[in-house]
């Protein structure tokens, strides 16, 4: 896959790596395990860090299409397919067929 592609569990802010969503250029995809409300609490805490705007909203939280599992395997292929959709340039039409922004 060309670009880089980095899923990241929700505690990004909390173990010190938005350096991540400041690399130069920016990861092609950033994805964040964990809820909505995280997902809330993570920009916030970016934004007060001074992290742009437009790199505040790039990471993709909760991560995954909505594939209807919960154990560790199909969380993990919810994510994949995730990526390959993004990869593909078909995550907004994923997205609309889903009808929403979580999975």
């Amino acid at each position: 896959m060309e670009g880089r592609f980095l899923a990241r569990a929700a505690d990004l802010v909390a173990r010190g790596e938005r350096a991540v969503v400041r690399q130069n250029p920016p990861p092609a995809y950033v994805g964040m395990l964990g809820s909505r409300a995280k997902s809330v609490e993570i920009r916030a805490q970016l934004e007060r860090d001074g992290i742009p705007p437009e790199r505040v909203g790039a990471p993709h939280c909760p991560v995954g299409l909505p594939l209807g599992g919960r154990s560790p395997g199909l969380v993990a292929l919810s994510v994949l397919a995730e990526v390959v959709a993004f990869h593909h340039g078909r995550l907004a039409e994923a997205r609309a067929r889903r009808g929403g922004s979580a999975p």
